[in-house]
């Protein structure tokens, strides 16, 4: 599976604390590296405990967003980074804007 910058992916990664797997969506943000490996970074639907410093709003809708697929308010979290190979994907989501690619790249 080729997975490119900017597209949303499902795995099961853990938290921030390391504890907590679950299939959590996230957004690719590195082309695939001598590892086999992206870098992603996390999506949640908590934005009440983020601040927009650290984060970048997503497009979405209800019913599904036309290009992210996303249903419901987020966030891509920029400072929770997660390497990522191919066969941890378990579902593929849409893709986000250039723009907003271009928004997580310079909080990284």
């Amino acid at each position: 599976m080729e997975l490119r910058p900017g597209t949303i992916v499902w795995a099961t990664v853990a938290d921030p604390d390391g504890r907590n797997p679950k299939s959590r969506p996230l957004v690719v943000v590195s082309p695939l590296d001598e590892n086999g490996a992206h870098e992603a970074v996390a999506v949640t639907s908590r934005v009440d405990l983020f601040q927009d410093d650290c984060c970048v709003r997503l497009p979405w809708a209800h019913g599904g967003h036309p290009h992210t697929k996303l249903t419901k308010e987020c966030l891509a979290r920029c400072d929770w980074v997660i390497y990522l190979k191919p066969s941890d994907v378990t579902r593929l989501g849409g893709v986000i804007p250039q723009r907003a690619l271009r928004d997580i790249l310079a909080r990284i």
